[in-house]
């Protein structure tokens, strides 16, 4: 793997751990079963029940997790280049 790339990587790693750990992001009520998405994010998206979505840029899923968990199909990517 090329170094800068995998430099990148590390630093999405890094990152991932300490927004998974911030609060912000909400990551234990999620898995308690609360969805955690924002207010602005229901009013756009609404319900995802049989919908099937793609998060571009997703960093550590939890989104796309949300989607899943509420009856949607989620798919989520990131670009590292």
């Amino acid at each position: 793997m090329d170094e800068r790339i995998k430099v990148n990587l590390a630093a999405w790693n890094q990152m991932a751990r300490i927004h998974a750990a911030s609060p912000g992001y909400r990551l234990a009520e999620f898995k308690a079963g609360a969805n955690v998405l924002q207010g602005i994010e229901l009013g756009e998206v609404g319900d995802v029940g049989g919908k099937s979505l793609l998060h571009t840029q997703c960093h550590f899923g939890l989104d796309t997790d949300v989607v899943g968990a509420a009856g949607g199909e989620g798919h989520g990517g990131g670009f590292f280049r």
